[in-house]
C-alpha cells in the first residue's frame, strides 16, 4: 500500500481531540446533500454510532502497516453494511463528506497533502468495504 501512513497518522491526533464532532460533522454533510441516505440512519444511537463510526476509523489508522488485517476487518463492516441496506454506490458520497467533515474539523491545519493521504486511505477502505458488500450481495443470491 503506497498511503502516506506517517502524514495519516500523525494529523489522526487532531480528530481524535474531538472524534464525536468529527463524526456529527460527517453526518449533517452527508444527510443534507444526499436526504435519501437518512434512512440508513432512522435506527440508530447517534451516541453509539459515533462511537461506533470513529473507533473504526481509529483501528484503520492503527493498523496502516497491517493489509491483511484491514482488509479482514473491513470485509466485514461491508458485510454487516449490505445486511444494513447499504449499497456499493453510497460510498463516493461518504468518501467526499467525509473528506469534507476533516476539513472543517481540521480548520486551518488542513491542507492540500492531508487531504490527498485521507482521500488515498478513505479510498482503499471503501474499495475493501464495496468487495464486504459484493460478497454479501453473491452469497444472497
Amino acid at each position: 500500500m503506497s498511503l502516506n501512513t506517517t502524514l495519516v497518522q500523525r494529523s489522526f491526533t487532531m480528530f481524535e481531540e474531538r472524534p464525536n464532532e468529527l463524526v456529527k460533522t460527517f453526518l449533517d454533510i452527508l444527510l443534507s446533500k444526499h436526504p435519501t441516505l437518512r434512512r440508513l440512519f432512522d435506527h440508530a444511537n447517534v451516541d453509539n454510532f459515533q462511537e461506533s463510526f470513529f473507533h473504526t476509523l481509529r483501528l484503520a489508522v492503527d493498523h496502516l502497516d497491517d493489509l491483511e488485517k484491514l482488509e479482514s476487518h473491513f470485509l466485514q463492516v461491508g458485510i454487516r453494511h449490505a445486511q444494513r441496506g447499504v449499497k456499493q454506490e453510497y460510498f463516493s458520497p461518504v468518501c467526499e463528506s467525509m473528506l469534507e467533515a476533516m476539513e472543517i474539523v481540521a480548520g486551518d491545519r488542513w491542507d492540500d497533502e492531508m487531504e490527498k493521504a485521507w482521500d488515498e486511505l478513505l479510498g482503499v477502505l471503501a474499495v475493501i468495504i464495496k468487495n464486504g458488500i459484493r460478497q454479501s450481495e453473491v452469497s444472497v443470491r
